[in-house]
């Protein structure tokens, strides 16, 4: 099959948050969400790998699906959202982990 290169703006990657549990000691709970990541190239990546962890992810995460608020509500995508949900090192530290596979799992698998 040849290689069709399309100008895809944004993609999808499912993400696996593991946050300490607050009924078990010594274990995680695992969430997941699907998260939309701006297509980037690799010079843009590079650059904002070396700037930091929260610029890195305030460019590349453009939207959400699957997360919801401690009322079971749809949590939508805003920009408070955002910071907030970066915050939480649980969760920037597995959007970064999934963002990583998004780029490098293909080379990885094979």
């Amino acid at each position: 099959m040849p290689f069709i290169r399309k100008k895809v703006t944004s993609y999808k990657w499912p993400v696996k948050v593991e946050s300490p549990s607050a009924e078990l000691p010594g274990t995680f709970d695992i969430q997941e969400f699907t998260a939309v990541f701006k297509q980037l190239g690799r010079a843009a990546i590079s650059k904002l790998v070396e700037v930091g962890d929260k610029e890195l992810l305030e460019a590349v995460l453009v939207g959400w699906e699957e997360i919801e608020d401690e009322k079971g509500e749809a949590l939508s995508f805003t920009k408070a959202n955002k910071i907030e949900l970066i915050d939480d090192t649980h969760v920037s530290k597995a959007v970064i982990k999934s963002l990583l596979e998004s780029l490098e799992g293909a080379s990885v698998k094979n």
